[in-house]
């Protein structure tokens, strides 16, 4: 009998554009035939040919890129690089289990960041050491602009305002249709809110900029506080960034460090399922190619990302956001500028109480929570559900704060009353 003709695994593998470990669940599931020689598997030609062939055809017939309606293909470049940023984020601070299930939510991703990267107050403090004197009025109150176009972006409430699932999406669609009525001014309020956190952060370290100025501040928070900042709190994928004549040592990427980052449930969900590795690259690459645009090229990152396209959006193509249709779209830019606010709110917040103290921050949220609900009383029970509360919440959860602030509590007027008043 002639010898059966076989191939091995690493050879299959690459032919099949799949893992290693995919090969050997294949065996192990019986969907490929191999035979054992000593300690290593060959996997059987002839037998596997329809097998193989059916994963080369499915290989092969993925599109390039997600197909995207005409009308909207400029809005698609912002969507896709803020939708597959928002997924490195759930990739490294999601479980293997969460995200093999895509089960994510956004407490538990903020709380992971933060204990991964083992933040504490005594080393966040470190980062402002430098300025003695900071201006708290002027802090707080860019901390407080922050947190009142958070809230602006908020209202009114997703029905699901903490997950992140695909069963969140579908059942948010119908409220992000609403808030995304008019995608521009939603757009727009993302980014001050955005743009005020990272201002107080910059104020903290640095007194002397012009603060009327966007740029102004967008430079300032690159050269005087974002360096310390990477070492402690701003990590990645915030932190890629590309600069001038600044080699990118890959090695030393949060991704590189995760086993299961390189296995195929941990590829985007969407066309063209880039892997963890692709969707880095890509970010870079544009971040890099937008620098080079500019008259006078310079570092760029994701806050310069968005402050671009809160211009686009305000400014340069209202075509294309007016042509934005369908809820998909809408509850995704929805959820994921969500996510970011959340994440550098977050850390503007922590920045704000390792200098300041936890008293002076639950007072700020407390007179900030009492102006709300002063004047917007039918709105007083939904602030339990906003991100600002949610996020302190999850402060005294980590004992970074040990006390909350109080909420009113109505009446119930069903009780019944224990002794008669007469």
């Amino acid at each position: 009998m002639s010898p059966e003709k076989t191939n091995s695994v690493p050879r299959v593998a690459v032919i099949a554009g799949v893992t290693e470990s995919t090969i050997y669940r294949w065996i192990r599931t019986g969907k490929l035939k191999a035979v054992k020689q000593g300690q290593v598997y060959e996997i059987l030609i002839d037998e596997n040919s329809k097998f193989l062939n059916s994963q080369l055809i499915k290989k092969h017939s993925k599109p390039k890129s997600a197909w995207t309606p005409k009308e909207i293909n400029e809005y698609s470049e912002w969507h896709e690089l803020i939708d597959e940023i928002d997924w490195l984020i759930k990739i490294c601070y999601s479980s293997k289990d969460n995200i093999k299930h895509k089960l994510f939510r956004l407490d538990r991703l903020f709380m992971n960041y933060l204990s991964y990267h083992k933040v504490t107050l005594n080393r966040v403090r470190q980062v402002f050491a430098s300025n003695t004197n900071p201006n708290f009025k002027g802090v707080t109150d860019d901390l407080k602009r922050g947190w009142y176009n958070e809230l602006s972006y908020s209202f009114p409430l997703r029905k699901s305002t903490l997950g992140l699932s695909f069963s969140d999406i579908s059942i948010n669609k119908p409220i992000s249709g609403i808030r995304f009525a008019f995608p521009s001014w939603r757009i727009t309020s993302s980014y001050y809110s955005i743009y005020f956190y990272l201002r107080a952060i910059t104020l903290q370290k640095q007194r002397g900029f012009r603060i009327q100025e966007h740029n102004a501040t967008i430079l300032s928070f690159k050269n005087n506080v974002l360096k310390p900042l990477m070492r402690i709190l701003w990590k990645f994928p915030f932190d890629i960034m590309y600069a001038p004549k600044v080699r990118v040592y890959k090695r030393s990427l949060l991704i590189e460090n995760l086993k299961h980052a390189k296995y195929n449930y941990c590829n985007h969900p969407r066309l063209p399922y880039r892997t963890v590795k692709q969707i880095f690259e890509r970010v870079y690459k544009t971040y890099s190619k937008k620098a080079k645009s500019r008259i006078k090229p310079s570092s760029y990152m994701l806050f310069d990302y968005l402050h671009d396209f809160r211009i686009w959006a305000n400014y340069l193509d209202i075509d294309n956001l007016l042509s934005l249709w369908g809820p998909g779209y809408k509850t995704f830019i929805d959820q994921n500028l969500s996510m970011f606010i959340f994440f550098i709110g977050g850390i503007s917040e922590i920045c704000y109480f390792s200098v300041f103290g936890e008293t002076r921050y639950l007072e700020q949220l407390q007179s900030l929570y009492n102006s709300f609900i002063a004047n917007s009383p039918e709105l007083e029970s939904d602030f339990a559900n906003t991100p600002v509360y949610q996020r302190h919440l999850i402060y005294n959860q980590m004992k970074f704060i040990n006390k909350t602030i109080v909420l009113n509590k109505k009446a119930d007027l069903n009780v019944i009353v224990a002794s008669p008043n007469i």
